[in-house]
């Protein structure tokens, strides 16, 4: 019993010896520790506040204790300890030495022990100093002065550290368990902190955070310890969510980029925002490295790579694309496309190209739908978009066929063009001032070449041109055809660059030839017409040369006013008097076709008296009022001798006008308070629509009901040659095993038909699609 009794006495007094002595380094670090009496105190270095001799004299007493102290033990189940024992239980007990493994062990048990008590304590003291974590005021200092926080705490442990590296070396059990001093400690500061904060702690690391993020100057040093020191350690922040350090971090950046990130969109968009990702990846560097990607990938996610700030952002560019004089077919303009190309690298390296296209095509419909009905701003528009990703010949066809489908298809896109070309053309010669405009105008010249317009285009602008010979006369078409400076000779010429060798365009040139000869002419019978005989501008043409469209009208004939009666028999006697074969020739006047300038005594604002512009059975119309107040229908039919269905529409039209009025008594005369529409009065002409009938259907005299074609004339055809084009577009597409896209399919028509109007074509085709013998698939007709 002596025996056992001494050795508990011993085994307990070098218990106690190596506690008193971790005891006195715990009050050192204590002393280190109380200096911090309030958040921001200036703390003196560990040897100027503890005696760092007595300190290692205690620490070498600890480790010269662990090296020589042995502890013995009683063997447990010891046979020998009863064999002589009899029944009082008063044998030896043998004992073994204690493996100094075990008391090390609890030694560093008693470290921990100590070491968590001192931490909570710390803490405590330190949120004590804080005080209200309600307030952000005070959550915002204790981040400010995390590094003096965090650097006392440092301190003060570290004279612990020469103790447990000597355990840890030496002991491989405690090497292989515990990992390095500082981080121990700072892993127990970090989770006593959480633990007294609660909830709180989650608001303390966005406002390290938010330091980075909204500070001019951000104090680098406190948040990239903080964070960093979370990030190692992967740290539990919301135990409710099981949610660590790193998933909290990106969940806070994608909140972030998503309600406080806001970026100009204008053109230097991707320049800030190319600032915005290198700060974003120089806060989340601080962190960890490997973060960086995933940190920028959000910031993206939430900018370029939404669809609707990459539409806009496109959008941008496109509106900053700057033009200059283009006139042949090689110049191309460098512009900046810095934002498409870097919008196509994010969505490439992602895999969603698919969805840019998508944007892109979504912005190309919204733009040329908000730009039409203005030709000039959507072809204009159109250049743009295709021009934005030039360069990239996939963007370029998507762009260009999605252009081409909005603008109706190839031939519609041909007829817009046109129409932009008249347009145009009609302003320059109102205006010679905006000839540089027009000239200059990116999208007149380059609308052909970026939309890749085929030569068909100039059969469309040959009739365009004839029609407005007509129209117009010559004093208009002379200048656009002979001035250099004008836009439609600079048109000439730009055709002849880029379809100079087309049949189409040689068939432009020799109708320019035969309008410049019928206006030679026009002007030979002027100068030589007596002055009372100039009521008529006689233009002449040989009939293989007027476009077949114009041939079709019915050209039905009319009693003329005895002026232009007059007029047409002195032209005939000079016609015949300067051609040399006008026997060989019949000259015949083709009324539907004729035009009229006719004075009348309204005046406008201006004091002018407004002109009328009218076709000729619309003026023969009116002259008969100059010796008529009013007329039936059937007497103007019986003076005029035209056709009920021809009349039907010439009143109707005047009607609609407010010209005429038809009385009670079914008579009709001119309205003496007749005011024209201003909207449509130009350069003090009024035109005045002859719509036209599908047919000459009963006319209900008490109501004027007219029945009125669709305004596109150009469908309306017979029956029989209806059947006949639909059998020749079947027959060109037997032979075409990968199909015809529509302008090849109308050039392959034509060549069999010629004459054919694109507005018959596509009513035939458009019946053979409905009737199933052809199908259309990607923009291809297939039998």
């Amino acid at each position: 019993m002596m025996e056992s009794s001494h050795f508990l006495e011993g085994h307990q007094a070098a218990h106690r010896t190596l506690s008193n002595r971790l005891d006195k380094i715990f009050e050192m670090a204590n002393g280190v520790c109380r200096q911090l009496t309030s958040l921001d105190a200036k703390v003196q270095a560990v040897d100027q506040v503890i005696d760092l001799y007595a300190h290692y004299n205690n620490c070498n007493s600890i480790m010269h204790s662990l090296t020589q102290l042995k502890i013995y033990e009683p063997v447990e189940n010891d046979e020998y300890s009863g064999s002589n024992s009899g029944g009082n239980g008063g044998g030896r007990k043998r004992l073994q030495l204690v493996n100094q493994s075990k008391f090390i062990l609890n030694l560093c048990g008693m470290l921990f022990m100590r070491l968590n008590t001192f931490t909570d304590d710390y803490v405590k003291h330190i949120l004590n100093l804080t005080g209200d974590l309600n307030s952000n005021y005070n959550l915002q200092r204790l981040m400010l002065y995390w590094e003096n926080i965090s650097s006392t705490y440092r301190e003060s442990t570290l004279i612990l550290t020469e103790f447990y590296e000597y355990i840890r070396q030496n002991l491989p059990q405690v090497k292989r368990k515990f990992g390095a001093f500082t981080d121990i400690t700072t892993v127990s500061l970090i989770n006593f902190l959480q633990t007294h904060m609660g909830t709180k702690f989650q608001k303390l690391v966005e406002v390290f955070l938010n330091n980075d993020r909204f500070e001019s100057h951000p104090d680098k040093t406190t948040s990239d310890s903080f964070l960093h020191t979370l990030y190692c350690h992967d740290v539990l922040i919301d135990r409710d969510r099981n949610q660590r350090f790193q998933e909290f971090y990106f969940e806070y950046l994608s909140n972030y980029v998503e309600n406080e990130v806001v970026i100009p969109m204008d053109i230097d968009y991707m320049k800030k925002l190319k600032k915005q990702l290198e700060l974003n990846a120089k806060i989340t560097l601080s962190i960890s490295p490997t973060m960086i990607e995933k940190a920028n990938d959000i910031f993206l996610q939430h900018t370029i790579l939404k669809p609707e700030t990459a539409s806009q952002l496109l959008e941008v560019e496109k509106d900053n694309i700057k033009f200059h004089s283009v006139r042949t077919p090689e110049r191309y303009f460098p512009f900046p496309k810095e934002n498409f190309s870097l919008l196509k690298i994010a969505f490439e390296s992602r895999g969603r190209t698919f969805e840019l296209e998508r944007v892109f095509k979504k912005l190309t419909r919204k733009i040329l739908k908000k730009a039409h009905p203005d030709l000039e701003r959507l072809f204009s528009e159109a250049c743009k978009l295709i021009l934005l990703v030039s360069g990239y010949p996939n963007f370029g066809a998507i762009s260009r066929e999605e252009i081409i489908k909005i603008l109706g298809g190839s031939l519609n896109a041909m007829e817009l063009y046109v129409r932009f070309c008249e347009s145009s053309i009609r302003k320059v010669n109102r205006d010679r001032n905006l000839g540089d405009h027009y000239a200059k105008s990116p999208s007149i010249f380059q609308a052909p070449l970026l939309l890749e317009i085929n030569a068909t285009v100039l059969d469309l602008y040959s009739r365009s041109l004839f029609r407005r010979a007509i129209m117009q006369g010559a004093n208009s078409i002379l200048k656009s055809l002979k001035d250099p400076d004008s836009l439609e000779h600079q048109l000439i010429n730009f055709f002849r660059d880029i379809y100079g060798t087309s049949s189409e365009f040689r068939n432009l040139e020799a109708t320019t030839e035969v309008i410049l000869k019928a206006f030679y002419l026009e002007s030979s019978f002027e100068k030589s017409s007596s002055d009372k005989n100039k009521f008529i501008q006689p233009l002449v043409f040989e009939k293989k040369m007027v476009p077949e469209i114009y041939q079709r009208g019915g050209n039905e004939d009319v009693v003329l006013p005895h002026e232009l009666i007059d007029s047409w028999e002195e032209f005939m006697k000079h016609f015949h008097s300067i051609d040399k074969k006008p026997e060989l020739k019949k000259v015949h006047p083709v009324y539907h076709l004729q035009h009229c300038e006719v004075s009348t005594p309204y005046k406008l604002k201006s004091g002018k008296s407004l002109s009328l512009e009218l076709t000729l059975y619309q003026t023969c119309l009116l002259s008969l009022f100059n010796d008529y107040e009013e007329l039936e229908f059937n007497e103007i039919m019986n003076k005029l001798r035209v056709t009920k269905s021809t009349l039907d529409v010439v009143l109707k039209s005047f009607i609609d006008a407010g010209l005429f009025i038809l009385k009670e008594n079914a008579k009709y005369t001119l309205n003496k308070n007749f005011s024209p529409d201003k909207r449509k009065v130009k350069d003090g002409k009024l035109r005045i629509p002859l719509l036209r009938p599908v047919s000459s259907s009963n006319r209900d005299r008490s109501n004027g009901n007219v029945v009125i074609s669709s305004q596109h004339h150009e469908g309306h055809s017979s029956q029989w040659k209806q059947e006949l084009l639909k059998a020749c577009i079947v027959r060109s597409l037997k032979g075409e095993s990968g199909g015809l896209n529509l302008p090849e399919l109308f050039t392959k028509v034509e060549s069999q038909l010629r004459g054919i109007s694109i507005g018959e074509f596509k009513d035939a085709l458009h019946k053979i699609l409905k009737d199933k013998f052809i199908r259309c698939r990607n923009d291809r007709y297939m039998y």
